[in-house]
């Protein structure tokens, strides 16, 4: 493996450590990086935490979803994998009367404009948002 390739892993191993430990709590004074993300670009449809509420979720004609019941409507286990293919747009969402926005693109043209330390690509910054964003949802499951 070439000197490069170990600090692409490292970098994505350092994501996923760091992501796994902000997705911990999600208390009043939570600031991690996933639930940052997701009051950027999802909550204004979802709600702070997900439940649905967003500041806009009066104007569609189809309520946006209540993110916080992923796992019960699962049989109590987090459809990990499908909700990071929902956001990355591997599997489409319909949604609000269209189909859900697919962040996967928009953080990618977001991380494709930043200039990224180690080695990291594009896409390992996207894969890290988009895990964020997945701890984040799993977090707040009720």
């Amino acid at each position: 493996m070439s000197l490069s390739s170990y600090f692409a892993v490292g970098a994505v191993c350092l994501a996923v450590s760091a992501t796994a430990a902000f997705a911990q709590g999600t208390g009043a004074g939570y600031t991690g990086y996933g639930f940052n993300l997701f009051q950027e670009n999802c909550a204004v449809c979802h709600g702070t935490m997900g439940h649905g509420d967003g500041s806009v979720a009066e104007l569609f004609a189809v309520a946006p979803s209540d993110l916080s019941m992923l796992a019960a409507a699962n049989d109590g286990v987090f459809p990990f994998d499908a909700v990071m293919a929902s956001i990355d747009g591997r599997q489409m969402v319909r949604g609000h009367g269209s189909e859900m926005p697919v962040w996967g693109t928009l953080l990618s043209t977001e991380a494709q404009a930043m200039i990224l330390p180690n080695a990291a690509t594009a896409e390992e910054v996207v894969q890290g948002r988009i895990l964020a964003l997945t701890y984040f949802l799993q977090s707040v499951q009720r």
